[in-house]
């Protein structure tokens, strides 16, 4: 009985892997907080870049909340840098002190934000 309910749990794990790894292809999952801009499009500080995050909802966020994000593994490399967004997360809260001020700074200088933001 016992090695019927291991088999059981390895091949339930080979299919979750499996399954993981189909949905995740071509996909990449990152953390980093995020800016609403002035349009409402949401976008994704990853270290000091800013990304646009396409086919994300901005509502229900803030500038500063730490986000969890499926995404395109494929980032284009533009200012901001731009990616498909399929699911986004809030995981945390977080305000614009949280960001780096030169990428607030640049989002600025580009029209992305309002000058007071």
């Amino acid at each position: 009985m016992k090695k019927k309910r291991l088999y059981l749990a390895a091949a339930a794990l080979a299919l979750l892997a499996l399954t993981a790894g189909f949905l995740l292809h071509g996909r990449a999952v990152s953390l980093g907080r995020c800016v609403v801009a002035k349009s409402g499009t949401l976008l994704w500080i990853d270290g000091d870049q800013p990304v646009v995050l396409h086919g994300a909802d901005s509502t229900g966020y803030a500038t500063g909340d730490r986000l969890l994000i499926l995404h395109d593994n494929a980032i284009e490399e533009s200012y901001p840098a731009q990616t498909h967004a399929y699911a986004v997360w809030r995981v945390g809260g977080g305000s614009a002190a949280d960001i780096p001020p030169a990428v607030l700074d640049g989002l600025r200088r580009l029209g992305w934000l309002k000058p007071t933001e």
